[in-house]
């Protein structure tokens, strides 16, 4: 065994030796598995704002009881509900855009952590890209890409990103949607 002496932060030092107690290790134990599993991800090519990007997602999906499917798969049925009954499916994404946005507010209280939010989500589902853009004071722009196969997923989205802005207090100025792009103009109600 190798023996050397590490300088920490005393706020981290503190933190450490919390943990170690409060999980019943050794200070030893729970310093090398950190570094350890540190040392993996980064020769993975994790970084570490990836790897706090990751947790925060993994803790979102588990907070919202989110089921991971594969998107063809949620495309195939998107499509098959939409023939089906279009307005009560557009009606119920919008529904679950509002519902949780309640929940999105406690991690991101306004309209660009929002988007950095979205952003990080967006790393880890078939979203292609996302971006925010600030036209005036009280106006921005949203252009989202890779939201859906399909023109009905896209509409889904979009449904779904409605019900989301409405709930934060924004209102929708203009909109143009294709498949798998979402572009909105939007700003606060007042």
């Amino acid at each position: 065994m190798y023996r050397s002496t590490l300088s920490v932060n005393g706020d981290i030092a503190k933190e450490l030796l919390s943990l170690a107690r409060e999980k019943n290790m050794t200070l030893f134990s729970l310093t090398n598995q950190i570094l350890e599993t540190a040392i993996m991800f980064m020769k993975m090519g994790i970084d570490f704002q990836g790897l706090r990007n990751l947790v925060s997602v993994m803790k979102i999906l588990k907070d919202v009881d989110a089921v991971v499917i594969p998107s063809d798969f949620l495309d195939k049925l998107i499509a098959e509900l939409y023939k089906n009954n279009q307005k009560e499916l557009l009606n119920s994404f919008k529904q679950l855009g509002m519902e949780l946005a309640e929940y999105l507010k406690l991690e991101a209280p306004n309209v660009e952590k929002l988007v950095s939010l979205a952003q990080t989500l967006s790393t880890f589902f078939p979203l292609k890209r996302i971006a925010l853009r600030r036209l005036n004071h009280t106006t921005y722009e949203l252009s989202a890409v890779g939201v859906g196969g399909r023109q009905e997923s896209t509409l889904c989205v979009y449904n779904f990103v409605e019900g989301v802005l409405e709930k934060y207090g924004l209102e929708i100025q203009d909109k143009s949607i294709s498949k798998g792009l979402i572009n909105i103009k939007f700003s606060e109600k007042f």
